[in-house]
C-alpha cells in the first residue's frame, strides 16, 4: 500500500512540474580485460653497405645481444687501399695545383709578355685542379665512413633470427646480413570495446604486468574486427616475448547517462518504477527517503519504447 501511494505522490508531483527523483550522473572505476598478444616494436634486417670480405662473426641465431655490440666484421683491406689511393690522387693534384697556380702569377705580373688568352686558359687549370680535389676529397669522406660500417652492430638490444653469411662470404652493398628483433620495446596489441576504446588517449600511462607502458596507437575496427584496437608500448628486456599472450587490464570510468525527466517511466510489473539509464548500468533513485534500484536495459541509451511516460 505504501508503495501504491508513493507512486501515486509520484504522478501527482510530475502534473504540478515536480519530481521526487533525484537523478545524478555516477562514476564508478572499473577493470577491463582483453587478450592482448605482445610483438616486438622494433626489428630490422642489417644489410651490407660496402663490398668486403666477412673475416669475424660473433652472433648466432638465438643469441641475445646488447645495443652496440659488434656481431660482425668485414675485411678493411681493400676499403684502406682506396683510402691510400685517393690520399695518393689528392696529393698529386695538390703539387700541380700549386705549379698551376705558380705559372698564372707570373703570368698576371708580366701580362704585357702573354696574351690575354693564355692567362684566361692558366686560370681556367686552376679551376679545374680545384674541383678535382673537391671530389677527392668528398670520396675520401666517403671511404672513412665506409671503414667505420666494416663493423656491424647491434641498433638497439636484441634477439638475433638469422644471420645471412659466412666468414670468408664476400658482402655486396644491399646485401641482407643479420635480422634482429628487439627486446628492449614490446607492441602490446589488444581489441576493446567502443566504451573503452573511446576513453583511451595516445600519450596515456598504463600498467603492463606492473610494468609502466603508453597508448601509442588507437586503430578504429575495420572490416575484419568488431571492435577497435588498441596498442601500447612497454619496456622490459625478460618478463616479454614475441608471440606472448596474456591479459592486458584498462582501468575505465563507468558513467551513467544524464536522464531527461521524460526519460523516468511507470511499470506495473512487482508496482517497482522503471527509469531507462542511458549507459546501462543500475543507478538508485530516491522516493520519498526510500530506496528503490530500477530495471535496467544493457547499452541502451534512448527510451525504451512502448512504455508511457509518468
Amino acid at each position: 500500500m505504501r508503495i501504491v501511494l508513493s507512486l501515486l505522490l509520484c504522478v501527482c508531483l510530475h502534473a504540478q512540474g515536480r519530481s521526487p527523483f533525484t537523478v545524478t550522473e555516477k562514476f564508478s572505476k572499473s577493470i577491463y580485460r582483453a587478450n592482448a598478444s605482445v610483438h616486438p616494436w622494433r626489428e630490422s634486417t642489417i644489410s651490407a653497405l660496402v663490398r668486403a670480405e666477412v673475416i669475424h662473426r660473433m652472433s648466432e641465431p638465438g643469441q641475445h645481444v646488447m645495443t652496440g655490440a659488434v656481431l660482425l666484421e668485414l675485411d678493411p683491406q681493400e676499403t684502406n687501399l682506396q683510402k691510400q689511393q685517393i690520399l695518393s690522387e689528392i696529393n698529386r693534384l695538390n703539387i700541380l695545383m700549386a705549379q698551376a697556380e705558380l705559372r698564372l702569377k707570373r703570368r698576371e705580373d708580366h701580362a704585357k709578355a702573354y696574351s690575354p688568352e693564355e692567362i684566361e686558359a692558366e686560370k681556367a687549370t686552376v679551376q679545374n685542379l680545384k674541383a678535382q680535389i673537391n671530389t677527392q676529397t668528398v670520396l675520401l669522406q666517403k671511404t672513412e665512413l665506409d671503414l667505420g660500417r666494416l663493423k656491424i652492430v647491434a641498433p638497439y638490444s636484441g634477439l638475433i633470427t638469422q644471420v645471412f653469411v659466412q666468414i670468408g662470404d664476400l658482402a655486396n652493398p644491399g646485401q641482407s646480413l643479420i635480422h634482429i628483433l628487439g627486446t628492449d620495446l614490446w607492441r602490446i596489441s589488444a581489441s576493446v570495446p567502443q566504451k573503452i576504446y573511446r576513453q583511451l588517449l595516445v600519450g596515456q600511462s598504463l600498467s603492463i604486468m606492473t610494468h609502466p607502458g603508453i597508448v601509442t596507437g588507437l586503430i578504429p575496427k575495420s572490416i575484419d574486427s568488431s571492435m577497435p584496437e588498441v596498442q601500447i608500448q612497454v619496456s622490459s628486456p625478460t618478463d616479454f616475448f614475441s608471440g606472448m599472450r596474456l591479459i592486458l587490464e584498462i582501468p575505465f570510468m563507468e558513467k551513467q547517462c544524464p536522464i531527461p525527466l521524460n526519460y523516468i517511466q511507470k511499470e506495473n510489473r512487482g508496482l517497482s518504477i522503471r527509469l531507462q539509464n542511458l549507459a546501462g548500468e543500475i543507478s538508485n533513485l530516491s522516493l520519498d527517503g526510500e530506496t528503490i534500484q530500477e530495471w535496467f536495459y544493457p547499452f541502451r541509451c534512448e527510451p525504451l519504447s512502448g512504455h508511457k511516460a509518468i
